[in-house]
């Protein structure tokens, strides 16, 4: 099932596939000026997984709780509160699922083609820069464009050397829709090539195949069983392929990495895919998070790890208040609308007024008919000198 207000809408799945027939973009307008703002990307993210899943939509139902059951949500107890969670505020749909793909992320994914478009035209002409160096920053700048709180993402990021005006290129040339149109683990592959290569072979990152991880996921939780609110944890979570799965049967998810590059793609990945991970359910955010550091050590060690997400986002929750919302069901509400409007009704029939006789010379001044050799009379209006008299 998919939750969508776009299901309403017939064809979306011929309007999906005819989208991912087009060309991707090579040229771009080398001196194009667009400020962006933080977050100016997500409205874009929500139209296209509205079309294709109902993710941020059903994301968005989740965070609405009415102002009768908000009370539940500040039972001490953390059992009974979850229980209150459960029972009163969870709405009865699933999780709209997502079929992550199970094959190796090639050079022919037309995704994979999209980013290596963007990582090469990121380059300014005869210049040169690390690839690691240009995924970070295709990175950091998702992230400010999706409107991540934490103070990494709060300002566009700089451009690289080498890179001058990068950020339009991307601008022009990154397109979300081959990403959520064929859903995989892009940026894992991309980062696990760029790392094998030369200089980066000492800093390998080698993540689990995207078949091996669908599978786990899919142990892990039964389909019969509302699992909704058990908490995912993964110690070593790299850029995120093992949560994936994952966010089609939990809301929250814990993980830990010492490398602060895959964090940032697993950010992205959850953007892109798990947005009760990318932006924790107010209610749950206490038990969703990402930590930078080492799993191994303990919270005394310099290498302990320390949030990148959780911490922003409570920061962020801390105005939520109650207010005045009743809790409607959107279909009949529609019904309403339709049932209120007015029947048709046929227009009213003019017709020309009928003259009478009698009156014709009374308030009016009918038109007299005119003979063929009718003349209109010269003026007698004269000009001297400029001068009207």
């Amino acid at each position: 099932m998919r939750f969508s207000l776009l299901s309403s809408i017939p064809n979306t799945s011929i309007i999906a596939r005819d989208y991912d027939q087009q060309e991707l973009k090579t040229k771009y307008i080398p001196n194009l000026k667009r400020e962006l703002e933080p977050g100016w990307l997500k409205p874009y993210l929500f139209h296209i997984d509205s079309m294709l899943y109902g993710r941020w939509e059903y994301w968005m139902r989740l965070q609405i709780v009415p102002t009768e059951k908000y009370h539940l949500l500040q039972e001490p107890n953390p059992d009974k509160r979850l229980e209150n969670i459960q029972n009163q505020i969870l709405p009865q749909e699933p999780i709209p699922p997502i079929t992550f793909g199970e094959g190796y992320v090639s050079s022919h994914d037309k995704g994979r083609k999209m980013l290596d478009i963007c990582l090469d035209k990121m380059l300014t002409q005869g210049g040169y820069v690390n690839i690691m160096t240009r995924v970070e920053y295709l990175l950091d700048w998702l992230l400010y464009g999706f409107g991540h709180p934490h103070p990494w993402f709060r300002k566009l990021p700089l451009e690289p050397h080498s890179c001058d005006g990068c950020s339009m290129v991307l601008y022009q040339l990154f397109d979300l829709f081959p990403l959520l149109y064929r859903p995989k683990d892009y940026f894992g592959v991309l980062i696990a090539e760029s790392k094998g290569k030369g200089s980066q072979k000492h800093t390998g990152y080698f993540p689990t195949p995207g078949s091996v991880a669908n599978m786990i996921g899919k142990m892990l939780f039964c389909d019969r069983l509302d699992t909704r609110l058990q908490k995912g944890c993964e110690p070593a979570i790299g850029t995120g392929v093992m949560t994936l799965e994952a966010s089609n049967q939990v809301l929250s998810m814990v993980g830990v990495d010492i490398d602060k590059l895959v964090l940032k793609a697993c950010l992205v990945n959850w953007y892109l895919y798990c947005p009760w991970f990318a932006e924790p359910i107010f209610y749950l955010a206490d038990r969703t998070d990402l930590l930078w550091g080492n799993a191994l050590v303990g919270k005394d060690h310099p290498q302990a790890p320390q949030s990148i997400h959780q911490k922003y986002w409570l920061e962020q929750y801390q105005d939520i208040c109650s207010f005045a919302l009743k809790e409607r069901d959107w279909r009949t509400e529609i019904q309403k609308i339709v049932d209120s409007q007015p029947s048709k009704v046929a227009a009213p029939e003019f017709s020309a007024p009928k003259t009478d006789e009698s009156s014709k010379g009374f308030g009016q001044n009918p038109k007299s008919p005119k003979s063929k050799n009718y003349r209109r009379p010269k003026s007698k209006k004269k000009f001297n000198n400029g001068l009207l008299r």
